[in-house]
């Protein structure tokens, strides 16, 4: 017996001797999908609460770990991700938000996000519900807020929604407030947009032929604050002055610009024997000239100005009996970006049956197919697009170097890459499908009595084919194996972990990698409706009763698989190394393939009551109660109520109102208020537990497991919002002034968001509705007919929102980090997403930055972003979500001549320019903006500028932390600009011709148009250097560009 307990104390002290041992210090990088550095994110040993850091303001972070070990990183608004550890001694990761699974498009512009009345959540994004011909879809929509008050609305949401056209769409409205957009239940806490398609009429026989075509103009450097080649190369050539590019620091560079070439054409010897370039002052002189005055201009070697062709044709006709709608369009783009093309094809129809004096019936099928090829470039390490530099057209140009050469090969993971050669090796195909079939059936049981049931049934299905050849940039850094330096520091190559005498070598030797993701959609609605409608004492009293129920059921599939060894050119053939898979296991991504599955279900049942009395008075009351399966199979919550009550008074049919007076025509005043819940993306109320394959450090010991992923939450509920709106509607002058206002009072409560807590539970964060928020707003809308003759019109429409908020109730351990970050940070007292910065105290003689501290004083590089006590020496910069937004436009028409200009504004949001700012820059291959231009040079310049000076080598030896000083200056209050803007958005003219000249040609309608959107900014603030403040912190969506539109339609 002592044998076996000498035994086993031996036993635990050996592997705590080994646990000991391999004990190591774990670094990296945390950043947002957008390639954004997350900064406050939360960095702990799974199951040791006491090992826990936070990311700076860079997203870098340090913690000591052991091998075998389980990383988590977790922030709020994020998604939680473990990362199983091996030796390795870095480890980076991409933080997603918790959003539905996202749908495949075949545009890679981006556009600003739609909220109707500012945020209804801290955390995540709140976009309206959309609605077409009563059928609530299944993503949001992403359209920005002055796309719908331009002239064509109609087909900037057809482009939005895939599939249809503009000339399918009959109507669309806009609902803000609580009485118009609680019928449809918590998906609609932050606004409704309903679309109408189009119907065929009884009695008519239409055909329409339409067609737009497109062209789209080449972005200007002078939408963009990055400077001209001869700017950066002073800026070169002081960093290449102090030694910052030195021979010995660019050649084992991961990354390498002009110099780096340079020093490589030092090195080379050509066919005739002698040096691509001498190694002479004067020789390295006239090479850096020429980069100097090179000036390329990436936007127009990337971009072209192909014309965007889209030809629709629709049908409409009916009878007594039925009638018709029925439409095909083509759309086919060869692509803003070059390396790039998009087409689409739809057909729609809309069928109106009349089986009865009481009895309809309407069907509606939609189906749509699109495909494209975008340029694509993504690690296979991590499965996300690079940021840096990405091979991306757009994230090329605004990032690289204007002093290189495009003809040119350059450093880009360690291997030879020209951006030309990439994109014709580095591309994503896509094609996606959509169907839905659509019927209602109506039922008139009485006069006063209708029945009506929808259903709806729709499918969507997606892939994305990333193809990455042999040559692509990516398959020669998988090869890269150069010196000894390149076998050290590239991470495509592979090394044994239980061989020590094993030497890296590829895991790729031919071939290229093809990853294919696949998704499937499939939704069902369906929609019951009982009605009632009468009308008593010779129409003074008026009754509407309405009850019914809905559900909608939705299921995604997601596969995802990764290939190695496709060599394309012998016709896309096989040649895998089974150290590719090896490399997998071993690494911190062990997957080769993926497989989701999500179904979402909600339930609602629902009433209306409207009592109207004399015409004048109405009083409105909505009940709902919805059910959802996003809290999982919960006891404690599933089920919420969601009311409104609304009156309004129509003023104009009162006897004392004036008669013809020609001063006040209208006047209709209306209030209501309403609760409605909101069921968010979060954890389940329930413990969340996840299968999953832990890491193991020999792969023959790999097992399934599970785990818990989030613990019980049973408190958790539905967020919730109370809103109070009244509004007025007043016509001036025979209504030829018109104005609406609505002004709204928000209180949002238990709004959910993750609390640190002392991990009793295994969790540092957890969820909770711990949060609470205030919101107040107008909606004003004015349209004014300043001249109105027979031949002759000139309307003006003013539209303008104003939106404010307030965080009353959060609860939030928070960081310098956390506090400064662009992107904005959620704090009790202040609005939603607010920015704010560290006190910026100028410029010392040695052109260092200075700043105020949480003790007042005065410091270079003293300040330390994981502080979270003290920060009100912080100020607050304001916020990033605009407050005033509108837009103008005037429409002037003649006969059947129009002429529309449309103005849009944005006020009450700052940015964070761009964080460039480093006490070392060791990269020349990337662009810098223009402000370095103004940098400090020479003692007395602190008087004079506030950009600082490039630190020299003397000065980081004796000052280790002086990059914090930059970081700090990066995230400082000088850096803010503020995001306000008037932008000239659209001229247009067009010319309908005389219906009686068309007679004769058997034409109904013939019309043209010419329009220009996107044309310039009339404002925005110098401190942005002429970068477009919509975009200006965007590196992964491009722009929407500058474009003419012609369109032509023919009615026969």
């Amino acid at each position: 017996m002592q044998i076996k307990t000498s035994v086993c104390l031996l036993w635990v002290l050996l592997g705590s001797f080994h646990s000991w041992a391999q004990q190591h210090t774990l670094r990296g990088t945390v950043k947002d999908v957008q390639g954004r550095p997350l900064s406050g994110v939360t960095v702990s040993l799974k199951g040791e609460t006491s090992s826990t850091t936070l990311t700076d303001a860079q997203g870098q972070y340090s913690l000591s770990v052991k091998e075998g070990s389980t990383i988590i990183f977790s922030a709020l608004g994020y998604r939680n991700i473990e990362r199983p550890l091996g030796t390795s001694t870095t480890l980076d990761v991409v933080m997603e938000t918790p959003q539905a699974s996202p749908q495949p498009t075949t545009s890679s512009q981006g556009v600003a996000r739609t909220n109707v009345r500012g945020p209804s959540s801290i955390y995540g994004d709140s976009k309206p519900l959309w609605v077409v011909d009563g059928v609530i879809l299944d993503d949001g929509v992403d359209l920005s807020p002055d796309a719908l008050s331009s002239s064509d609305a109609k087909l900037l949401i057809a482009s939005a929604l895939g599939g249809l056209s503009s000339d399918d769409i009959a109507s669309f409205k806009v609902l803000k407030d609580a009485s118009a957009t609680s019928i449809y239940g918590p998906r609609a806490v932050a606004g409704v947009v309903t679309v109408t398609t189009r119907k065929g009429t009884k009695g008519t026989n239409n055909i329409t032929y339409t067609n737009e075509s497109t062209f789209r103009m080449i972005p200007s450097y002078d939408n963009f604050n990055i400077m001209n080649s001869q700017e950066q190369m002073d800026f070169f050539m002081e960093m290449y002055r102090r030694g910052n590019f030195a021979y010995e620091t660019l050649t084992n560079r991961r990354y390498k610009g002009e110099f780096g070439r340079m020093y490589e054409l030092l090195n080379t010897i050509g066919p005739d024997g002698s040096f691509a370039l001498e190694n002479t002052e004067e020789a390295k002189t006239a090479f850096l000239r020429a980069a100097e005055y090179r000036n390329t201009n990436w936007l127009a070697k990337l971009f072209q100005t192909g014309v965007m062709q889209n030809h629709a044709v629709s049908i409409s006709t009916g009878t007594d009996k039925a009638s018709y709608y029925a439409s095909a369009s083509v759309l086919s783009d060869p692509g803003w970006m070059k390396f790039s093309h998009n087409d689409r094809y739809t057909a729609n129809l809309n069928a109106n049956y009349r089986l009865s004096s009481k009895v309809r019936f309407n069907l509606i099928l939609n189906g749509a197919y699109r495909k494209g090829r975008t340029p694509g470039d993504v690690d296979p390490l991590t499965g996300k697009v690079s940021s840096e530099l990405g091979l991306n057209p757009y994230s090329y140009a605004i990032n690289a170097s204007r002093t290189l050469d495009p003809k040119a090969y350059y450093r880009y993971r360690y291997a030879p890459m020209n951006i030309f050669e990439e994109l014709e090796n580095n591309y994503t195909d896509t094609h996606v499908g959509d169907l839905k079939v659509q019927g209602q059936l109506s039922w008139l049981i009485t006069p006063k009595v209708e029945a009506t049931a929808l259903g709806a049934i729709k499918y969507q299905s997606a892939s994305h084919e990333l193809n990455q050849t042999e040559y692509s940039n990516i398959a020669k850094a998988y090869r890269a194996a150069d010196n000894l330096n390149m076998l050290k520091n590239n991470e495509f190559l592979y090394e044994d972990p239980y061989d020590d005498f094993d030497v890296k070598r590829t895991v790729l030797p031919e071939g290229g990698i093809r990853e294919k993701s696949e998704s499937f959609l499939s939704g069902k609605d369906f929609r019951a409706t009982l009605s009632y409608k009468d009308a008593f004492s010779e129409g003074k009293h008026k009754l509407q009763l309405l009850g019914g129920m809905e559900t909608n059921d939705t299921y995604r599939s997601k596969d995802w698989g990764r290939l190695f060894g496709m060599i394309y050119d012998l016709g896309e053939i096989s040649y895998f190394s089974y150290e590719a898979f090896k490399q997998l296991q071993e690494s911190k991504s062990s997957n080769y393939y993926t497989v989701a599955h999500t179904t979402t279900r909600n339930v609602g049942i629902f009433s209306n009551a409207s009592y109207t009395f004399l015409d004048r008075y109405t009083l409105d009351g909505i009940l709902r109660y919805d059910g959802t399966n996003k809290f999982g199979a919960s006891h404690y919550i599933r089920w919420m109520p969601t009311w409104n009550l609304a009156f309004s008074w129509n003023v104009t049919k009162e006897a004392f109102f004036p008669k013809n007076t020609g001063a006040l025509s209208q006047l209709a005043l209306k209030a209501s208020f309403g609760v409605i819940p909101e069921s968010p993306n979060a954890p389940t109320s329930l413990v969340k537990i996840m299968g999953d394959v832990p890491w193991r450090s020999n792969t023959r010991t790999r097992e399934t497991a599970l785990k818990i992923s989030e613990p019980a939450s049973h408190d958790l509920t539905y967020e919730k919002k109370q809103e109070l709106n009244i509004g007025v509607q007043m016509g001036f002058f025979h209504n030829r002034i018109n104005l609406a206002l609505d002004g709204y009072t928000r209180y949002n409560y238990d709004l959910i968001g993750r609390v640190p807590t002392q991990g009793l539970s295994g969790n540092i964060l957890r969820v909770g509705n711990v949060a609470e928020m205030k919101s107040y707003g107008l909606d004003l809308s004015l349209q004014t007919q300043n001249i109105k003759l027979k031949d002759f019109s000139w309307t003006t429409t003013l539209i303008y929102a104003k939106n404010e908020n307030k965080i009353t109730k959060l609860y939030v351990d928070a960081s310098i980090s956390d506090m400064v970050r662009g992107s904005g940070f959620s704090k009790e007292g202040y609005p939603v997403s607010s920015i704010f910065s560290i006190p910026f105290r100028g410029l010392n003689s040695n052109g260092l930055p200075t700043f105020a501290d949480s003790d007042g004083n005065t410091t270079v590089d003293g300040l330390r972003f994981d502080q979270r006590e003290n920060l009100d020496f912080l100020t607050y910069s304001g916020t990033t979500i605009p407050t005033d937004v509108g837009s103008l436009g005037n429409l002037f028409t003649y006969k059947g001549l129009s002429f529309n200009v449309l103005l849009t504004y944005s006020f009450g949001n700052v940015l964070r320019l761009p964080t460039a700012f480093k006490a070392n820059y060791d990269n020349d291959a990337l662009a810098l903006p223009k402000e370095f231009a103004n940098r400090w040079m020479q003692p007395g310049d602190e008087h004079l500028t506030q950009i600082p000076a490039i630190a020299s080598p003397y000065q980081r030896d004796q000052m280790p932390n002086l990059q914090y000083a930059y970081t700090a200056y990066n995230y400082s209050d000088v850096r803010i600009a503020k995001g306000d803007f008037i932008r000239l958005k659209e001229i247009s003219i067009g010319y309908d011709f005389d219906k009686d000249l068309l007679k004769s040609m058997k034409i109904k309608r013939l019309g043209v148009k010419l329009q220009a959107t996107n044309l310039f900014l009339l404002y925005a603030d110098k401190k942005l250097n002429g970068a477009d403040p919509e975009y200006s912190t965007a590196t992964t969506f491009v722009p929407n560009p500058k474009q003419l539109t012609f369109s032509l339609r023919v009615g026969l």
